[in-house]
C-alpha cells in the first residue's frame, strides 16, 4: 500500500507521461480553464480573496504591467500611476471610492497634486 501512494503521489507531481508541472503563467495559460460554475473569477488585475484555488495573493509575472489609460478628469488623458495616495492611502489599482465611476490618480500623490482621470476599461480605446 505506501509503495502505491507513493508512486501515485510520484505521478501527481510529475505530470502525465512524465510531463513537467512547471507552468508560470508567463506566456500561456497552463492548461487553466475558467470554471463558469463557481461565484467568482480569476483576473488577472487583482489578487486571490482568500478562498482555495482561485489565484495567487499578489502578482508573480515577468512581464511589465500595461500602462491604464484616463479619459476626462483633469489630466489630459494621462496614464494613471501605481501606487498612489489618496486620502493618505496608498492604492495600487483604479477605485470608485467618492466617484460614480473607477478613477486612478496620474500622479503618486493625489492629494498633493489632485491630478486625476476616469480609468478607461481594459480593450477600450
Amino acid at each position: 500500500m505506501a509503495k502505491t501512494a507513493v508512486l501515485l503521489l510520484f505521478c501527481l507531481l510529475s505530470g502525465a507521461a512524465g510531463q513537467s508541472l512547471n507552468c508560470n503563467f508567463e506566456n500561456k495559460f497552463c492548461n487553466y480553464k475558467q470554471d463558469t460554475s463557481d461565484t467568482f473569477d480569476w483576473v488577472w488585475n487583482t489578487k486571490g480573496n482568500g478562498g482555495i484555488n482561485n489565484g495567487p495573493a499578489t502578482d508573480h509575472t515577468l512581464l511589465s504591467p500595461q500602462p491604464i489609460k484616463t479619459i476626462a478628469g483633469n489630466a489630459n488623458g494621462a496614464n494613471c500611476v501605481f501606487p498612489f495616495t489618496y486620502n493618505k492611502k496608498t492604492y495600487t489599482n483604479c477605485i470608485n471610492i467618492n466617484h460614480p465611476y473607477k478613477w486612478c490618480s496620474t500622479t503618486s500623490n493625489y492629494d498633493k497634486d489632485k491630478k486625476w482621470g476616469n480609468c478607461i476599461p481594459k480593450g477600450k480605446k
